[in-house]
């Protein structure tokens, strides 16, 4: 769901179109594993899914931001 805007809200970042369409992927994969089936799986299994994808994502913004300093706060 997008966030709602306000004119208290602040504006994204310079440069935060060209990443949206990674973070687009990333927020749908995360959608299917929330939504796998359990079939032969330990309940546990499936949260190993959504771990590495939340690993995915946060290790793609930080070396964004830290490593190649391609985006700011």
């Amino acid at each position: 769901m997008p966030k709602i805007r306000t004119l208290k809200t602040k504006k994204a970042p310079q440069g935060f179109e060209d990443i949206l369409p990674v973070l687009d992927e990333f927020a749908l994969q995360m959608k299917d594993a929330e939504h796998s089936p359990m079939d032969a799986q330990r309940k546990i299994e499936n949260y190993w899914k959504i771990s590495q994808i939340h690993h995915q994502r946060t290790r793609y913004i930080y070396d964004l931001f830290y490593g190649k300093k391609e985006i700011s706060r």
